[in-house]
């Protein structure tokens, strides 16, 4: 169930004001989750692993694994994108800069070489792991970029925004025609393990 605007609070506010040129109120705020009381009874029985906590960072909207499980790539709400190594959990090097709003969708290219994300500054960006852009921005969205996802061969992106997928290649062209036919915004895109099909989820409560 969508949860309802409620007003910037003061911190919210205090942020915008000190930062220029920068969304951090946007379309995806209105995600809520409530958060569950464990039960008593499962907290003792259960053993539990103490977290690793790699940093105090601004509201992370998306994490994933390269694919040799050494580093994590992470998308923030400031606009920016950070990578850790995956065991100690330090920052390597500085925070990807680029994007104009929060970052919601990251991903590893299958060669762990390069990564994706997607923004609600609604382009996509194509980085290598030193936080350089390569090429321009993904262009073509009418919507927040809300999730994104890279082909098996590497040769191919799909991302998800507002009733809309968009296929594309890695210069940043656009593959065919934008994939239609869902009524509210696409969450979640996925690609076959054969590359020949793509999964989409949407706030239409449809696959």
């Amino acid at each position: 169930m969508d949860a309802e605007f409620t007003e910037e609070s003061p911190v919210q506010q205090q942020m915008q004001q000190q930062t220029e040129g920068v969304i951090f109120v946007d379309e995806f705020d209105d995600f809520a989750f409530e958060e569950e009381t464990p039960d008593q009874s499962d907290s003792e029985t259960e053993d539990s692993a103490e977290p690793v906590i790699f940093a105090s960072l601004d509201a992370v909207r998306s994490t994933a694994f390269s694919p040799d499980g050494r580093k994590i790539i992470a998308g923030l709400r400031n606009c920016t994108l950070q990578l850790f190594d995956a065991i100690s959990g330090t920052p390597i090097g500085k925070p990807f800069q680029g994007h104009m709003a929060s970052v919601i969708s990251v991903a590893f290219s299958p060669d762990g070489k390069a990564i994706v994300s997607g923004s609600a500054d609604r382009t996509l960006r194509l980085w290598d792991l030193q936080g350089n852009q390569i090429g321009k921005p993904f262009q073509g969205h009418e919507g927040g970029v809300s999730s994104v996802a890279f082909s098996p061969d590497g040769k191919a992106i799909v991302s998800g925004s507002s009733e809309t997928l968009r296929l594309w290649d890695l210069q940043g062209n656009q593959i065919g025609k934008p994939f239609q036919g869902h009524s509210g915004r696409v969450n979640s895109v996925a690609f076959s393990p054969d590359g020949k099909a793509i999964v989409s989820g949407s706030h239409d409560n449809t696959l």
